[in-house]
Formats: structure tokens, C-alpha cells, sequence
């Protein structure tokens, strides 16, 4: 640990900063998810070189709360260490009449978070405990992996009125050697399509991983850390991924005007924060965002998006997170006669995909994929890249995998291990059986999280074409269909994003199948209701038949 940490308190993860993406050096993409804070007064001093942290300021004042998300980034053109703001709460908000009156007491926010940490699938076995003060969100306990470490504070940061998070927690897992460690983690990166492992750096030291080295895009920095942090028996995942460099000739400047009208419309095109209140200003590269958020959730996907444009250089990131007051803002639906060209450019993103061989089709908002990719993985990207576009109701994948010819033999070898070296499914009894490069999984899991992760870490092996994931999920008959269909609702009126449909919303549960029927306003309601079945634990499936009205 940093020998400064000593005398500031509890440091958490930092992950690495990038400066571009494939056709761009001046890109902010490398932002990723999780920031070391540490509780201090004073912001403490900032590292010089990509190798080092940052560390944060999270920072109490009488009637506001201010948590400094601190990120850096290298630049050829300037060289220079910059760092932004995340989830400035300001006391005004605060004492508005209307933010009294939706804001619940910091005991009630804790049952509340309390009882969505215990409905996940992943963590229902997790000794957790939340402590809340003024929105700040401390989460202490253990958890069996570290995998399940970056699941509980996603889901705390999702919930509404929580202002940062400060994460405690430790994890207890199988304690394995260094060396074993090392093997499976490059192991399980070789066999992943598109990762070229000859360019990372990999080191092991007690459990925890540190990742250097560079990969062509931000999709794959984030794939490889989460890679690294499936591997059963890792403590912790440290980042240091950079984007590969690309010619000077490529390094065109955008005028304040241009690229700040392209930071704009990857806000409008995501169908979480499209019509959010969120502004937009640009200084030479440097973005400033403010404006007013639901949660740290929405806070964070307007970073990411921002941060995949090219010719951004730094983020300001100073939205207000305000729960209930913006609940109704949705993106609104698109233009059939739009979506096709929007979700051309969503693809594009991902440097992966051949978008000139993927052809799009939108009828009433039902989107239809067809065309190659290189293989399963890319399907299922373009497929989630297309969902998340505000106005998608659906996507229909019909997307073909012409992926080099491998033997069913190597497949099915592979796919064994991977399953076997996952910290959530190694002690779960799944068969593989391979046919042609389409992977047959049988079996039987405790939950659907299991059974859905399963098909998704089998996916990225070179050679995979389709997956029939045939597992079982136990059902618990201990736990009442009446019961869980009164959980599910609760959720939906919890929740930030569909609480403005929940009595739209028909839930109907037979033998622990979930069907989700009735009409929703946008495609993010339409997505979140779905996510929020599927976590429960006692969920052994989920049809997701919402409508969006039009």
C-alpha cells in the first residue's frame, strides 16, 4: 500500500486513466469505474506518472457533502495531470422544501440499502453492514470474492440519495498461491477474442493483481480487469491499463463548438441519462458537466460517456445527484427513421466490430441486427450497445459468427476451465458439451446470476459461434410465488428509474418464472425492470414482455 496511507484512512481502488481511442489521442476513454477516496480534509498530493494513484478528498461540511472523484490522464500534447469532481451535492438543494420532503432519513436509506444488498443473488451470503450519514454510504463486512466486492457497491451506487460511497469491505476468499493466480488469469485472457495478452504486463503479490501493459480500446480495459477479478481466489484488481498510441496524423483538434456538440449527443443517445438534466461546457478539451442526477449510477454512466468521445482531454464532472425530483425525466422516444444511423455510430464505439458488416433495421422502435462479426462475443456487444440507445424497445439478434474454425475438442477444454476457475460457478455442477463451435451448458445453479454468467464468461473463448445455455435454476420452494412477486414489485417502486411505471407494471410468477407485462415509458425502464427480476435470489427465470408506449 501507498506508505501515505497510513496517516489518511481507508484507500480504496483506483483505476487507470487512458488517453484515446483508436482514432483519437486526445480521448479521455481510459476513465474507468472505481477511485480511491480517502477521508481527509486536504487533497493530498498527486502522483506524476501513469503508474501512480491519486488519492481523493471526500470532504464534510455542515450542509454539504462533496466527493472528489480524482482522475489522470497522460497526454503527448501536454503532459499534464489533471483531476475532476464527481457528485457535488451543494447545501442549497438541501434545504429546498422539495428535497426535504423526498429525502429519507439516513436509518431508512440504510434499510433500504440493507435489503437490496440481501435480494442479490451474489451476495446473499455476505455478512454486509451499511452505515449511512448525510448520504454517505459505509459499507463494511466480508465477501467470499472480489468479484462480489464490485457488485455491492454497484448496487449501492445505483440507489437514490446516496451521495458517495466508502467502501470497507474485505474479502475472504479460497486462499490460493500467487503462481496458480498468474496462470488463470493469463489463461483465461489468452482464450478471450481480442485480447492479445503478448501486450499486457500481469503481476500477483498476495492475492492482489496489478494489469499494465496497453489494448487497443476501453471496452478491453475493462474486460480484462473484470476478467482478472473473476478468477476465484483474487483479493483485489489494480488497473494500469493504457490505450495503444496512434499516429500523429490522427490528432486532429475540435473546436469548442464541435466537440462540445459531440459530448451532447453521447449524453442524448444513452438511454439512461438522455434527457436528463445534464449541461455541457468545453474549454479546450476540458468538458464541464453539470446539472441534476438521480444517483452516483447516472453520475458515473455520464463520465463514461463523455469520456469515449474523441478530443476530450479532461472531465469536470459536477453533477448533483437529487433523487426524486427528476425520476420522470426519460429519454424520450427516437425515430425509426433515426435509430438505424444512431445505433451505427453507439457500435462504432467498440473498435472490435466491423460496423460496415452489420446492417440495422428499426420498425416501431423493434431493431433488428443482421450481418458478421468475428465472433460470439462481438454479437453480444453489438446487441448491448444497440439496447441501451434511447427509443429501442427491442433488439432482434440474427447477427452471424464467422468465427476461425477451432476443434470442439479445445472449445469444450476451455470452456471447462474457465468455468472452474470462476470464483461464482466453480463449486457449481455445469456440464459442456461443444457441437460445431456451439456450446451446449447443462446443469443445475442456485440462482439465475449464476446461470447468466455462465453463458457469459463461455462466450468470449475464440471459436465460440452460439451458446444453448441449458442450466436449471433450483427453485426454492420455501419461498412463496406470492411472496416473491410482492419483492419484485417492491423493487419497482424503490427503484429511481421505474418508479414512475410500477403500476403499470404486471408481475406475474409461477413456480419462480418471472413475466413482466404492461407498458413503460422508456427503453431504461424497459432494461431496468428486467435487471432488477433477475437479481433476486429465488428467481429461476425472466420474460420480459413490457411494452414501450409510443
Amino acid at each position: 500500500m501507498d506508505p501515505g496511507a497510513g496517516e489518511v484512512g481507508k484507500v480504496h481502488v483506483l483505476a487507470s486513466l487512458a488517453s484515446r481511442d483508436l482514432h483519437w489521442p486526445n480521448n479521455l476513454a481510459g476513465i474507468l469505474g472505481m477511485s480511491r477516496i480517502v477521508e481527509r480534509r486536504s487533497l493530498l498530493s498527486v502522483g506524476h506518472t501513469p503508474k501512480q494513484a491519486i488519492r481523493c478528498e471526500l470532504r464534510r461540511e455542515v450542509r454539504e457533502m462533496v466527493a472528489i472523484n480524482c482522475v489522470w490522464f497522460s497526454s503527448s500534447r501536454m503532459g499534464l495531470l489533471r483531476w475532476s469532481s464527481l457528485g457535488l451535492l451543494m447545501g442549497v438543494l438541501l434545504s429546498s422544501p422539495i428535497a426535504h420532503a423526498q429525502k429519507p432519513s439516513d436509518s431508512n436509506l440504510e434499510r433500504r440499502l440493507e435489503t437490496a444488498l440481501k435480494r442479490d443473488a451474489r451476495l446473499r451470503e455476505a455478512e454486509l453492514r451499511v452505515h449511512v450519514s448525510e448520504g454517505v454510504v459505509t459499507l463494511q463486512g466480508e465477501v467470499d470474492s472480489y468479484l462480489a466486492k464490485l457488485n455491492a457497491v454497484q448496487i449501492v451506487r445505483r440507489e437514490s440519495h446516496v451521495v458517495s460511497v466508502k467502501d470497507l469491505l474485505k474479502v475472504e476468499t479460497t486462499t490460493r498461491s500467487d503462481e496458480d493466480l498468474l496462470r488463470d488469469i493469463e489463461l483465461r485472457l489468452t482464450l478471450t477474442h481480442g485480447l492479445n495478452p503478448n501486450s499486457l504486463q500481469i503481476s500477483v503479490d498476495r492475492g492482489n493483481v496489478l494489469l499494465a501493459g496497453s489494448v487497443a480500446s476501453i471496452i478491453q480495459v475493462r474486460q480484462a480487469e473484470r476478467i482478472a477479478a473473476e478468477v476465484r481466489g483474487v483479493h483485489s484488481v489494480q488497473n494500469d491499463l493504457m490505450l495503444e498510441p496512434v499516429s500523429a496524423a490522427a490528432n486532429v483538434p475540435l473546436s469548442n463548438d464541435e466537440l462540445k456538440s459531440a459530448v451532447e449527443w453521447a449524453i442524448a443517445r444513452d438511454a439512461y441519462i438522455g434527457n436528463l438534466s445534464i449541461q455541457v461546457a468545453v474549454r479546450n478539451g476540458s468538458v464541464e458537466l453539470t446539472g441534476v442526477v438521480p444517483n452516483l449510477y447516472h453520475a458515473d454512466l455520464a463520465s463514461e460517456e463523455v469520456s469515449q468521445v474523441p478530443g476530450v482531454w479532461s472531465i469536470d464532472n459536477r453533477l448533483v445527484v437529487e433523487s426524486q425530483l427528476l425520476l420522470s425525466m426519460l429519454p424520450k422516444t427516437a425515430d425509426d427513421a433515426e435509430l438505424p444511423q444512431v445505433i451505427q455510430q453507439e457500435l462504432a464505439i467498440d473498435p472490435s466490430l466491423d460496423v460496415s458488416k452489420i446492417n440495422v433495421a428499426a420498425s416501431d422502435g423493434e431493431i433488428r441486427l443482421s450481418g458478421t462479426v468475428a465472433s460470439f462475443q462481438q454479437r453480444r456487444s453489438a446487441a448491448r450497445l444497440a439496447r441501451m440507445v434511447v427509443g429501442v424497445s427491442s433488439v432482434d439478434n440474427q447477427l452471424q459468427v464467422a468465427a476461425a474454425n477451432r476443434s470442439d475438442g479445445d472449445i469444450q477444454a476451455e470452456a471447462k476451465f474457465i468455468l472452474e476457475s470462476d470464483s461464482l460457478l466453480s463449486t457449481q455442477p455445469i456440464e459442456v458439451q461443444v457441437d460445431q463451435g456451439t456450446v451446449v451448458l447443462s446443469g443445475q445453479v442456485g440462482d439465475l446470476a449464476s446461470r447468466i454468467h455462465a453463458g457469459r464468461i463461455v462466450g468470449r473463448i475464440r471459436g465460440v459461434r452460439s451458446i444453448a445455455n441449458r442450466i436449471e435454476v433450483k427453485w426454492n420452494a420455501s419461498v412463496s410465488d406470492e411472496l416473491l412477486k410482492s419483492q419484485i414489485e417492491s423493487e419497482l417502486l424503490a427503484n429511481p428509474i421505474t418508479n414512475s411505471v410500477a403500476s403499470e407494471v404486471r408481475v406475474m410468477v409461477d413456480q419462480g418464472r418471472v413475466t413482466l407485462v404492461g407498458t413503460v415509458t422508456g427503453t431504461a425502464q424497459l432494461i431496468e425492470a428486467g435487471r432488477m427480476a433477475r437479481r433476486l435470489p429465488t428467481v429461476r427465470s425472466v420474460e420480459n414482455e413490457l411494452v414501450i408506449r409510443r
